[in-house]
């Protein structure tokens, strides 16, 4: 990896491209810091499982089976395993493959692919605190019951519901797409997911009439909401 990665985003980014690459390989990533988030872990690991059929992964000096290069490729010598360079070219080709409608189009923003985390939380509620949902416009977070429960002690969820969003608990948005879609009929669906990306291709496949915006999560919230 020879480009800064500044989001759990960019981590999901990141995954997409090599589950393209590794497909049901183990990929061993190189480059990524050693202070990376378990939110950044989460997106890379379910985007790669979703473009590929990626079931584990080591980043050096990070994951416990990969303290270095060596013991990550098991001894062999790197320069037998197929290297794949991403920089800034290769993340923005990515972005532009999985993204292709603009923050204006939104309707509907999904967020919590994999399920949100109680620091996720944290930053939506920083993103929707004095802001309102633009008209027209849904905002729906995926979660666990206990990680909901733990954002209700915080504060969050009173901060997150205020601006109209809602919390949904026990589903998945990839599950819930059919009746979602009979229902609401959304024109362009928002996510900072790559793996939730991936999974509405397939239904736009099938011939459902959505298209992506793929963006941050400040960049969801930004494009659903104004200030109240």
């Amino acid at each position: 990896m020879t480009t800064p990665l500044k989001d759990p985003y960019d981590y999901g980014t990141l995954g997409y491209f090599a589950g393209r690459v590794a497909q049901d390989k183990v990929p061993v990533f190189n480059g990524i810091p050693s202070n990376i988030s378990w939110d950044a872990l989460k997106h890379l690991g379910a985007a790669a499982a979703t473009s590929g059929s990626v079931a584990l992964y080591h980043v050096v000096g990070v994951t416990p089976e990969a303290p270095t290069e060596e013991v990550a490729f098991g001894q062999k010598k790197i320069k037998d395993w197929q290297t794949f360079e991403f920089g800034e070219k290769e993340l923005r080709e990515t972005e532009a493959s999985l993204s292709k409608a603009t923050p204006e189009e939104v309707d509907l923003v999904l967020l919590g692919c994999p399920h949100a985390s109680i620091t996720e939380f944290r930053e939506i509620a920083h993103a929707l605190s004095g802001r309102r949902l633009k008209s027209g416009v849904e905002v729906w977070i995926s979660t666990s019951r206990m990680v909901k429960t733990y954002a209700e002690i915080m504060g969050y969820t009173n901060i997150i519901e205020s601006a109209g969003a809602q919390i949904l608990c026990g589903t998945c948005p990839v599950w819930m797409f059919e009746p979602l879609a009979s229902d609401l009929r959304p024109r362009v669906i928002c996510t900072n997911s790559a793996k939730l990306t991936y999974a509405l291709g397939l239904y736009r496949a099938k011939g459902q009439a959505i298209e992506v915006y793929y963006g941050s999560m400040g960049r969801c919230i930004e494009a659903a909401t104004h200030k109240a």
